[in-house]
């Protein structure tokens, strides 16, 4: 997986963070930084750049301290765009807008796994392969020259229960600004002041990290199976995330990238 598999889920991010849509942008790249963490051509600079950027964008972000809540406000935020599309596409009027708000469903429904695959309701995964096909059926009906047929329309959101396979579809729609799917208005679990002047830093792909990584401290090259090694922690909470990154590159160094992911989740969670 290349790096380009990171960016749809970074420009929804910038889509969001312009509409302060704080919470849904942060989730956004921090299931970026987690994907691009297990790939195998991993782009460090990138995700450095990643990594950085969830730390200024973390006192601002929203979060609730509850991954319940977090989790719960994310899944209604995937359904609400969802569903937009799908009642435009059932009544027949689905247009190129349509398509690309069924791709950014299935986005912010991807995001949503961050959480655990436990913590998603029944059908998520077919209502996703359902968002990726109608906006796949929707995009080849518009570049033919005529309307895209809606649906069958059984009663419930995201088609049949009953389908069990989708035809491959074709690359997804050209991305557009967050105006051509602008969310609902729905409640954000107890946000954090918004600042009022400054914009969000735009993250071009492999941007090298703003503050130079040091090499990880030597680590034995195999140990048992089970949580990361404990790391000695002191008061100062940005050293310490420092420390924490430090054990995170040593862990990409031995191909241990889950210990390298939860790493990075405690130097996040500490800044």
């Amino acid at each position: 997986m290349s790096a380009s598999a990171l960016v749809p889920y970074l420009q929804r991010a910038e889509e969001m963070s312009a509409i302060s849509e704080n919470l849904v942008a942060y989730y956004c790249r921090l299931y970026a930084l987690e994907k691009g963490m297990r790939a195998e051509d991993r782009d460090d600079g990138l995700l450095g750049a990643i990594m950085s950027q969830l730390e200024k964008d973390k006192p601002t972000a929203g979060l609730s301290g509850s991954s319940e809540e977090d989790s719960r406000y994310c899944q209604t935020f995937a359904m609400k765009i969802f569903k937009s599309a799908d009642r435009a596409d059932k009544a027949g009027k689905a247009s190129k807008k349509t398509a690309q708000a069924y791709y950014a469903a299935k986005l912010f429904m991807d995001i949503c796994s961050h959480f655990g695959e436990e913590t998603l309701p029944d059908k998520w995964g077919e209502t996703k392969k359902y968002a990726l096909w109608r906006s796949a059926e929707i995009t080849k009906a518009i570049k033919e020259g005529r309307a895209p047929e809606p649906p069958p329309n059984d009663g419930e959101e995201g088609g049949s229960a009953e389908r069990e396979s989708f035809p491959p579809p074709p690359p997804p729609p050209a991305d557009v600004p967050a105006t051509a799917f602008p969310p609902p208005t729905i409640a954000a679990p107890a946000p954090a002041p918004q600042p009022t002047a400054t914009p969000q830093p735009h993250i071009p792909p492999q941007q090298p990290p703003s503050t130079p990584v040091t090499p990880a401290p030597p680590m034995q090259p195999t140990r048992a199976p089970g949580p990361p090694p404990p790391v000695q922690l002191t008061n100062n909470a940005v050293r310490d995330a420092h420390k924490l990154a430090r054990y995170a590159v040593g862990s990409i160094g031995l191909d241990a990238i889950d210990d390298a992911v939860e790493y990075l989740r405690q130097a996040v969670a500490l800044l």
